[in-house]
């Protein structure tokens, strides 16, 4: 899907984005939609732990999977935590590409 973007690449521009493809078994609502691991918030997990964002969420999820879940349904507040979290919190690389 990402090539698609490189049609119309303009070279001031980098586009970037995590070359892996990420799987796992967490499915969501009634109809058990598969989770999609290839997001901003599975990303920002990976490059961390879950022991350092149940810190910054003041959470005790004992899985990546119950932490996706919690993320996905309060996705402005993780987000506010993040930025304004004293802890050291790691980006994904794309990210930082993207950034500086």
């Amino acid at each position: 899907m990402v090539h698609l973007f490189y049609k119309n690449k303009k070279d001031n521009i980098e586009i970037c984005y995590d070359e892996n493809e990420y799987e796992g078994n967490l499915t969501l609502g009634k109809k058990d939609k598969p989770f999609n691991y290839n997001t901003l918030e599975p990303s920002i997990l990976r490059a961390n732990s879950l022991k350092i964002l149940n810190s910054v969420f003041n959470t005790n999820y004992e899985s990546d999977d119950e932490l996706h879940k919690f993320m996905k349904a309060n996705k402005t507040d993780c987000a506010l935590k993040i930025f304004s979290s004293e802890r050291n919190i790691e980006y994904p690389d794309y990210i930082m590409r993207a950034i500086l």
